[in-house]
């Protein structure tokens, strides 16, 4: 919040600024670090104010649209993920007064993704389960719509997806029936919220977003 009377290109207006060597550089650098397609100026006036929620709302839309995952490589890092390797960093810092990339990396893919994702993979028997497919199958993964007969209450040809625990079909409308709230995660088999997941389609399961991210399957 400020109390300052600054319009909205208050900073396109400091960055052109012609000042003595030093304030130049750093205004340049700036500058040349994030486009004016990746930067914006909004002000928020105090919440007393009758423009406060048109202002904090165009704020959020704005850090919204601009926000995105943050990827190591290829790999799409979970919140769990940001936080350890934050931690790796403190701990480098405090003994060597410097980060090592390969270390970090290592930190990050193999001991905070691929180790625990291989557990994951014999733990909830999706090993088993994806020797069903063939190459193809699994290079075309994609979230989408899925359709049999529901094992409860014997509809044919309706939307739903396979229980992970007894691999049978259930349509959407029992699924709803059964955990109204919550969905339990077909490949790390933590309970999320509904509209925190997709089913997939090569393995008919629902799974969550982080999982679907890690697996590099695109989330509609």
């Amino acid at each position: 919040q400020n109390r300052l009377r600054d319009s909205d290109d208050a900073l396109e207006k400091i960055l052109a600024a012609d000042h003595d060597l030093d304030r130049k550089e750093i205004r340049e650098l700036i500058a040349k670090t994030y486009s004016q397609d990746r930067r914006g100026f909004f002000t928020i006036p105090m919440d007393t104010k009758p423009d406060f929620e048109e202002k904090w709302n165009a704020f959020r839309t704005a850090l919204m649209d601009a926000a995105g995952p943050l990827k190591m490589g290829k790999l799409w890092m979970t919140g769990m993920q940001m936080v350890q390797m934050l931690q790796e960093i403190e701990k480098l810092l405090a003994k060597h007064g410097k980060v090592s990339l390969p270390t970090l990396h290592r930190h990050v893919i193999l001991d905070g993704w691929l180790k625990p994702t291989v557990g994951q993979v014999l733990g909830s028997r999706m090993d088993k389960l994806l020797e069903s497919f063939n190459e193809t199958e699994l290079a075309h993964q994609k979230v989408g719509i899925v359709k049999s007969t529901c094992a409860e209450c014997g509809s044919t040809e309706v939307e739903g997806w396979l229980d992970p625990d007894v691999e049978d079909f259930f349509c959407e409308d029992c699924w709803k029936k059964f955990s109204p709230r919550v969905l339990k995660c077909g490949f790390c088999n933590t309970f999320h919220p509904w509209i925190r997941g997709r089913v997939e389609q090569v393995t008919k399961m629902w799974h969550c977003m982080d999982c679907l991210m890690q697996l590099g399957i695109e989330i509609a």
